[in-house]
Formats: C-alpha cells, structure tokens, sequence
C-alpha cells in the first residue's frame, strides 16, 4: 500500500471466487489518509531474504514442469495494480489472473493416447521461463499449461507428442499466435 509491502494470508471462501486476506501486522489508515492505492499479488518474492517482501509485482515466471497440482498450481500469478480504495469503505480487490492458459485436447481414432507424453514447446524464455514446459493432465487426453504472455511465430513447432507406440508427433501453430494474460486458449490435434 502506497509504495510498502506485506505479506498476507488468503482463506478462501467456499466457492473458490472470493477470500479473505489477514496478516499478523496488516496495514493500518493513518488520520491523513483518505484513500490509499493498493496493489496486490501472488506469489509474492523477497530477493534480498530479509522477511520483507518486496514492493514491486515480480515478473511472471512459470514452473518447467507443471505436471503435478503444486507445480501448476504454483504457475499462477495474480494481482491487482493500483486500486483506490476509500477509508471506511471494505476493500474489494479484483484480482486478475496475469498468465494465459493454454489447453490442449488429443484425439486419435488409431491410438490410444491416454499414457502419451506431452510437452509445449519453443516457448519465451523471457524473464527465464522455460522453454519447454511440461503440462498438466487435466484428464485422460486433455493437459493444460499456464505460460507467460507471448506471441509465437507462425510454424512454431508447439506440441510434441510421443504415444504409446513410442512414435512422436508435432503440432505446429498454423498462424501467429498471441497468447495475452487472463486468456484461455484451446487447440484440439487429432493425431493419426
């Protein structure tokens, strides 16, 4: 708030799309304060590990291998930037998600993709995200990655697939294709 950071936990509700956020030394309105601007976000970073952490929303960086709940669930980045917020007035921060989520759906009328291996790939490697990432199964042909914001050129080989016959298999984008933060982006490949 108003150029100082702290750290908070998050209790979310029931229902997943609202939370309570609590701190053992949270901010405090001083009596020349009428509003204040808040900017908020997750996962938060400390670089210098002094307990503080620090002011700035960091870069999106994403895990490598998302292909377990943590990894993915930790590829998440949130915030909200400089909202007003008045005193006296409940502070409802409307957080937006920073990253683009990236779904992939198999399909194959000859084999059987559900052990198959996936990987997306030729990816930004910006702010040190990974150039291939390893996804998420969201369910038996169908694996999610979340990446950072980036535009991949047309013929980027994207998806690798190795199926269970140990044969691999290449998707390449047909287009140029930007994939802007908060966005869901879905691509069906039939593999023959």
């Amino acid at each position: 708030m108003n150029g100082e950071a702290k750290v908070y936990d998050v209790t979310p509700a029931e229902d997943f799309l609202t939370a309570r956020l609590t701190a053992a030394d949270p901010f405090r309105w001083t009596t020349d304060m009428t509003t204040a601007e808040i900017s908020a976000w997750w996962p938060y970073t400390d670089s210098d590990n002094d307990g503080i952490p620090d002011a700035t929303i960091p870069p999106v960086v994403v895990k490598k291998d998302q292909s377990s709940d943590e990894n993915y669930a930790n590829s998440d980045y949130i915030a909200v930037s400089n909202q007003q917020v008045s005193f006296g007035t409940p502070a409802e921060l409307q957080f937006s998600h920073r990253t683009a989520h990236i779904i992939v759906n198999l399909t194959s009328e000859t084999l059987d993709l559900t052990t198959a291996s996936v990987s997306f790939s030729n990816l930004s490697e910006s702010n040190g995200n990974p150039a291939v990432i390893i996804p998420h199964k969201a369910s038996d042909n169908s694996y999610e990655a979340l990446v950072a914001p980036q535009v991949l050129a047309a013929q980027t080989q994207f998806v690798t697939i190795v199926a269970s016959n140990g044969k691999s298999y290449i998707y390449e984008l047909q287009k140029e294709t930007q994939w802007q933060e908060g966005h869901f982006y879905t691509y069906t490949i039939t593999v023959e």
